[in-house]
């Protein structure tokens, strides 16, 4: 039985239950208007399991506004995070879609935010980089642009000859030198014309 109902914000409502259980949502979050004619109402078993739903969805954005409080997340970043927490697809995927609305939410801006952190910690070529945005479960197009802003203000050239320098330091050569360049995601070309450079160099 519904004993209360306000606006706590013009799309946000509280019902308080009798037994003095309150739960919060936003009313896009129901999948039918929640009609309160006269307090105190009896809600109907399918109007119960309507506010129950739009609740949980409630409780799956606060949860995603926590972690994309303390860093940018991917949208698929935090599909996996809130199934850990025990959230069902029909809890969170209404709210994730709310928050790509409201821009809190952008698998963009995190693709560019991580480069940039990456980049400060790896020496890694655009192929690399790529099929990492993709395991955090950034669509291929999203992922190509982000690469394209990255290096259009950061040479990769140059970080290929920073990761040339930092293997060869620890001892790598030949052949071995080649595949693991090749691992760090950078073209045999460019792998090629960073260790010509060095050696022509050196001598």
């Amino acid at each position: 039985t519904v004993v209360s109902a306000e606006y706590t914000s013009p799309d946000t409502i509280k019902v308080v239950l009798d037994g003095d259980v309150s739960i919060v949502s936003r009313l896009c979050y129901f999948d039918e208007p929640l009609a309160v004619e006269e307090i105190p109402y009896s809600l109907t078993e399918i109007q119960f399991e309507n506010l129950y739903r739009a609740g949980r969805r409630f409780l799956a954005e606060k949860q995603a506004c926590t972690y994309l409080n303390r860093a940018e997340h991917s949208f698929y970043q935090l599909t996996v995070k809130l199934q850990t927490k025990g959230f069902s697809a029909d809890d969170y995927r209404p709210a994730l879609s709310y928050l790509v609305r409201e821009g809190l939410l952008d698998d963009a801006r995190f693709a560019a935010a991580w480069l940039r952190t990456r980049s400060l910690a790896k020496k890694e070529g655009s192929a690399r980089l790529f099929s990492e945005l993709r395991k955090r479960g950034i669509a291929a197009e999203t992922a190509k642009k982000a690469l394209g802003a990255f290096f259009s203000d950061t040479d990769e050239l140059s970080i290929c000859e920073s990761a040339v320098c930092a293997f060869i330091r620890k001892g790598y050569g030949g052949q071995k030198l080649f595949r693991a360049l090749q691992r760090k995601g950078f073209p045999f070309s460019m792998i090629k014309q960073c260790i010509g450079h060095l050696s022509s160099t050196a001598s």
